[in-house]
């Protein structure tokens, strides 16, 4: 029997990552001057959430441009709340990388009448996603044999067939010849036991066989 096993660590990493605008000023200076250009006038409102105003974008980019500057505030004017900060949203869904190991196992045996083959793998990837589970598994498992069975030889029977029984003229002879039909391996019966002590002159040169009526009774045939 033979045990054979590898396995494998390895890290995943996007090939392709997007190119975002993570800085709230530079999006909302790039959105006001798009939207300038086809309204020919400034938003209501920034977003969903955030109305917008002349005042509002002066604060945003005096908060961008220094760090000791907190990035909210209620807006004395309305008492409404104010975020200056920013949010990359793309890195907070998503990984940087993702690991995955992988397994494989396999065993070989049997003897040279029968022979076996058992192999199994498991395969584990972590997903994406900073949110949620979404971790894979994988499972294979293979197993074959084989079995050599051994061939039995049918069992040989001879016997002789008289019929049908065809008469002809030879001419070279000039007596008559009887074709006997035969399936027989072994020497017909009524012929000499060994061929090297007298020559077996009942069969012609083409092998047919001569004198079957006397083969029959058991006379030999000169």
């Amino acid at each position: 029997m033979k045990i054979t096993y590898n396995g494998s660590y390895n890290f995943y990493k996007r090939t392709v990552t997007p190119e975002l605008i993570d800085n709230g000023y530079d999006w909302t200076t790039s959105y006001l001057e798009s939207y300038i250009n086809n309204k020919a006038s400034d938003p209501t409102n920034i977003n969903n959430v955030f109305r917008f105003s002349r005042a509002w974008y002066s604060e945003l980019e005096r908060r961008n441009s220094d760090p000791s500057y907190e990035k909210w505030r209620v807006n004395p004017a309305d008492n409404r709340y104010e975020y200056f900060g920013n949010t990359n949203w793309y890195n907070i869904f998503y990984k940087d990388y993702t690991t995955g190991h992988q397994h494989n196992l396999s065993i070989t045996g049997g003897t040279d009448k029968a022979s076996y083959y058992v192999s199994g793998r498991f395969f584990h990837q972590d997903g994406i996603y900073n949110a949620g589970d979404e971790r894979y598994n994988q499972y294979n498992v293979l197993a074959k044999g084989t079995v050599q069975a051994k061939a039995v030889a049918p069992r040989r029977e001879h016997h002789l067939v008289h019929e049908p029984l065809l008469a002809s003229a030879d001419a070279d002879h000039g007596r008559t010849v009887v074709h006997a039909v035969t399936d027989a391996h072994d020497e017909p019966p009524g012929l000499p036991d060994d061929a090297r002590k007298e020559p077996r002159r009942n069969l012609d040169r083409r092998g047919r066989l001569h004198g079957l009526g006397r083969l029959r009774r058991g006379e030999h045939v000169a």
